[in-house]
């Protein structure tokens, strides 16, 4: 059974979420004030960026980062 296109827009004061799912191809971004995601995932790879503001925040976005590349692959 093939996966069915999706497309999902979540747009707040502080946080947006964009989830696009077509032929195969996953594309994710969050974007929040002190931390981005974005997830590209093709059928030959996944790419995962993430951006953060402050030492916290950028020891959970490498954690995030590592968890995401290991459920994808």
């Amino acid at each position: 059974m093939a996966k069915k296109n999706l497309n999902v827009k979540v747009d707040t004061e502080n946080i947006d979420v964009n989830v696009e799912r077509k032929d195969g191809d996953l594309k994710v971004n969050y974007d929040s004030k002190k931390l981005d995601v974005e997830v590209n995932k093709t059928a030959d790879n996944v790419e995962v960026k993430v951006d953060a503001q402050g030492g916290l925040l950028k020891i959970v976005g490498n954690i995030i980062k590592k968890v995401l590349l290991r459920r994808l692959k």
